[in-house]
This record gives C-alpha cells, sequence and structure tokens, in this order.
C-alpha cells in the first residue's frame, strides 16, 4: 500500500489519518504487521466517504482563502 500512497494511485483519509487508504473505489484500514485489510462494512465505508468528501471541501476552502490586509497585519 505504501508504494500505491507514493504514486499517487491510493490516498490516506487525511495526513492526520493515516491508517485508512481508499484505493481502486475500496477502503482499506491498515492491520497488524503492515498488512491492509478491506473495508467491507457499508456503512463503514460511507462514513468514510464522508469524512473524504468533508476534508476535501475543507482543503479546497482553505486553499480558495484570501485573508483581507486587516487579517494579513496581526497587531
Amino acid at each position: 500500500m505504501s508504494a500505491l500512497i507514493e504514486t499517487g494511485h491510493a490516498h490516506a483519509l487525511c495526513p492526520h489519518i493515516p491508517g485508512y487508504v481508499h484505493h481502486d473505489g475500496t477502503w482499506w484500514v491498515a492491520g497488524p504487521e503492515q498488512t491492509w485489510l478491506a473495508v467491507t462494512d457499508p456503512t463503514l465505508a460511507d462514513h468514510l466517504d464522508a469524512a473524504a468528501a468533508t476534508w476535501a471541501r475543507a482543503q479546497a476552502a482553505t486553499a480558495a482563502y484570501t485573508p483581507t490586509p486587516r487579517q494579513a497585519h496581526h497587531h
């Protein structure tokens, strides 16, 4: 999985939660001894999809943020 992440073919839920990775339409959870287990529970997969979408929206909002001149100068 590490090679897939490094090449951009798999993506962690977010940098702060690297134990959940999405690859080829499936979520994977980090298991013992550097193994990965497919998430087969549809409810958990839906929650992970929703969390990933929320993270993506937050990242987009942060990238689009331009502080006003007053916000840029912290007195």
